[in-house]
């Protein structure tokens, strides 16, 4: 960034002007006042674009990031939050990865595994969502459980894993013709997977024992997309054929219905799958080139001003 001021010579300045550039440079000529921590929720839509989306109260929103290039229908997202990298499965059920680190490289998205790696043979997918190193799905109209187990060789953002092995829990429930998706959503911080059947159940896992610790919580819901917000102290639901976004509780399992309500553009549908939810949102390139050459604009400014004082003196 700072290669934008090479044309200015900072070495006669005042210290005071250039801290003044460099503050702006570092702070990204951001405002002053706080704003809330947004949850910068991820999902995807019919067309294969993947939005950000703000669920909260007062910030409701949905920011059209990215497009995946693929053709079909794209399912089963699911949202690494500390890498911020999004998996998804294609229409052919091959695992795919959004590298949101690398910016807008060509090798942004990226095949992880095949379908048949996966396990995904008869049966479709329609949830997902990540945890401990790996990618969560259940099988539709089963109680198969699986992991898709993945492996990184570096901690330096945008590292891609690699797929190693599966791991299936047969869970004690539902019966599995009501345990279609729907979609799943695992908080973090207790180990719980939570999940939105197709038929209106809302139940929950324990990952911890997750063949015998099978709870419903409740059930008369829409089909429900889930993401928790970045604290998980929220459980947002989202309905797919109407695009109204609901609370959902996660003791009673009840769904409410919030104000927000969206149709992607060109879809008359909501979000296909939601992934979860990212501190960070995607940067927006064209801000840091306009901080910074604001930031460079105002030492121009300052150092012609006191060129034209210089030369008043030496002329006067």
């Amino acid at each position: 960034m700072f290669g934008c001021l090479q044309g200015v010579r900072l070495a006669w300045l005042p210290v005071s002007y250039v801290a003044v550039a460099v503050a702006i440079l570092a702070t990204g000529a951001q405002p002053a006042a706080a704003t809330p921590l947004s949850s910068y929720i991820y999902g995807i839509a019919d067309n294969n674009d993947i939005y950000q989306i703000d669920p909260e109260p007062g910030q409701q929103s949905a920011v059209n990031v990215f497009n995946t290039g693929l053709t079909g229908l794209s399912n089963a997202v699911a949202f690494d939050r500390s890498r911020d990298q999004l998996f998804f499965l294609s229409s052919t059920n091959d695992l795919y990865l959004w590298n949101k680190p690398l910016g807008s490289t060509p090798s942004q998205v990226q095949k992880i595994a095949t379908a048949a790696q996966l396990g995904i043979n008869a049966s479709s997918v329609y949830d997902a969502a990540y945890y401990n190193d790996g990618f969560w799905f259940v099988e539709d109209l089963t109680n198969n459980l699986v992991k898709a187990n993945l492996s990184y060789g570096g901690s330096a953002a945008g590292t891609v894993p690699t797929f190693n092995s599966t791991s299936v829990y047969t869970t004690n429930g539902p019966t599995a013709v009501n345990n279609q998706f729907g979609d799943i959503a695992i908080n973090t911080q207790t180990g719980l997977l939570y999940a939105a059947t197709a038929t209106g159940l809302l139940y929950t896992i324990d990952l911890n024992n997750p063949t015998s610790s099978y709870t419903l919580l409740g059930s008369g819901n829409p089909s429900l997309q889930l993401s928790f917000n970045q604290d998980y102290t929220v459980l947002y639901g989202q309905a797919y054929s109407t695009g109204q976004w609901y609370e959902v509780n996660t003791t009673t399992g009840s769904a409410v219905a919030t104000s927000f309500v969206f149709d992607v553009p060109g879809t008359s549908a909501g979000f296909r799958d939601l992934g979860g939810s990212s501190i960070n949102p995607v940067p927006e390139p064209s801000t840091l080139v306009l901080a910074g050459m604001g930031a460079a604009g105002l030492v121009w400014r300052l150092a012609r001003r006191r060129s034209r004082r210089g030369a008043a003196v030496r002329h006067g």
